[in-house]
């Protein structure tokens, strides 16, 4: 991936936010776009939730406290012309695709040729933020899951945008790296980008990836199979 686009990129990995799981990330990120504008505007893109109103309510309710201008994309109830999404997008400061079904986002972006939208945003120096689902997408491969209301099941190996080369696995935790059946999904050759919740993957000016959270046990690994076996090594913050 090109560089500069690189650095305008922001990958969390889950976090409820509703519960204050991602406030500081939130807190973060306000902090970077109001040092791009003294009147920084966030857009808000809810497709993967199918613009699920609950969610628009509390993005809109948190980002509105936090001292910026919200609006929202709805691209799933509505149908707004390219010239519109690009228009939104090319006004904000922090464009932020939320969670819920990856497959739905990825259906989204195709139908209304996102990713070129997205790439010129970028390059403009507009940050570019995805959380679950709307950080899932991103690589070569991720993982696609159900929530049964505990925990995740029924994972899945789908293919990405490809604009990173790793896969991606949001909600990453201990527990999920010591099922067999689910390692058993990677393949052998893959190059793994590991988010846990409430955690934010991010790259300095230099491309040296960060990872910007409270403090342990949240995760952010980078993961590789040596001689058959899975390794991770920390992400430095």
């Amino acid at each position: 991936m090109i560089q500069n686009i690189l650095t305008n990129l922001i990958l969390i990995g889950g976090g409820v936010m509703r519960n204050d799981e991602t406030a500081h990330i939130d807190k973060w990120l306000v902090k970077r776009i109001k040092k791009r504008s003294k009147t920084p505007k966030v857009l808000f893109i809810p497709a993967a939730s199918s613009d699920l109103e609950e969610y628009v309510t509390d993005f809109t309710t948190r980002y509105t406290h936090y001292g910026v201008a919200v609006d929202m994309l709805f691209l799933i109830k509505k149908s707004p012309s390219l010239s519109v999404i690009s228009q939104k997008i090319n006004n904000s400061d922090l464009i932020y695709f939320g969670g819920g079904d990856p497959l739905l986002l990825l259906q989204t972006f195709k139908k209304y040729s996102l990713e070129n939208i997205c790439k010129k945003a970028l390059k403009k120096g507009i940050i570019i933020c995805g959380l679950s689902a709307g950080a899932a997408i991103w690589g070569n491969e991720f993982f696609n899951a159900k929530w049964n209301g505990s925990r995740f099941v029924n994972y899945k190996l789908e293919r990405g945008l490809g604009w990173l080369e790793e896969m991606i696995w949001t909600h990453f935790t201990n527990e999920t790296i010591r099922n067999s059946q689910i390692i058993r999904l990677l393949n052998p050759d893959s190059q793994i980008l590991a988010i846990g919740d409430r955690v934010a993957i991010y790259w300095d000016k230099s491309g040296q990836i960060k990872a910007f959270k409270i403090t342990p046990p949240n995760l952010g690994l980078l993961g590789k199979f040596v001689e058959g076996k899975l390794s991770f090594q920390q992400i430095g913050v």
